[in-house]
């Protein structure tokens, strides 16, 4: 019966980290048996930290390896179990960034462009 498992877990994750996203995956499996649903959302804090101005390289890189690589390592091990059960879905929020440009938030309209895509 659907709602009928009230039961959560707790796993800290670096999701800049394969390894920490790979084992968050095998852990929820290893607890409830299965995966039917990912669903990501990353709380971005203070939005001025993104604005262009503010960016150097180092924290471009962070940028980039949270809002893309970790989605993108995340599906990878999330579909791969999805696919031994026949199925399941994946959520991946974004943010309006993901749809509109913004002057002077180039790199953070970039990273959430290709969430959304």
């Amino acid at each position: 019966m659907i709602g009928s498992l009230r039961q959560s877990i707790f796993q800290k994750t670096d999701v800049s980290k394969p390894a920490d996203v790979k084992g968050l995956v095998e852990r929820a499996v290893g607890e409830f048996g299965r995966l039917d649903l990912a669903f990501k959302q990353r709380r971005d804090g203070p939005a001025s930290k993104y604005h262009s101005t503010n960016q150097d390289i180092d924290k471009a890189t962070t940028l980039f390896d949270v809002n893309i690589r970790a989605c993108s390592t995340a599906m990878k091990y999330e579909i791969e179990q999805m696919l031994k059960t026949g199925g399941g879905a994946i959520v991946n929020t974004s943010s309006i960034f993901g749809l509109n440009g913004y002057p002077g938030w180039s790199l953070y309209v970039a990273t959430k462009h290709a969430v959304t895509a």
